[in-house]
């Protein structure tokens, strides 16, 4: 297991607003595969501190589908904002989101 998997599992372990704050850091100064994995922690952590970054997952094609993730994880209960959210992931994946 490389370093940054031992890492991320620690990471995942701690559920900490600090953990989340790191990985969001990590995702703001990467793209592509780095940011996707900042993102899938952010997930795992499940920490209600993210639930102010889903907004930029969503405008990020890059990882769409995880920040669907992390406010899946969340479980924020469906209201106006979800439909917004809803409609934000819709609109910014190109159609590789399908509403159903």
């Amino acid at each position: 297991m490389a370093g940054s998997e031992v890492a991320k599992d620690c990471l995942r372990l701690i559920h900490s607003s600090k953990a989340a704050i790191f990985a969001y850091s990590k995702y703001k100064s990467s793209t592509d595969e780095h940011a996707d994995s900042a993102v899938w922690l952010i997930k795992q952590l499940a920490h209600p501190v993210s639930f102010r970054w889903i907004e930029a997952f969503l405008n990020d094609a890059n990882v769409i589908g995880w920040g669907l993730g992390v406010w899946d994880q969340l479980q924020i209960p469906y209201d106006e904002k979800a439909e917004a959210l809803i409609q934000m992931a819709l609109t910014n994946s190109k159609g590789q989101l399908t509403h159903q």
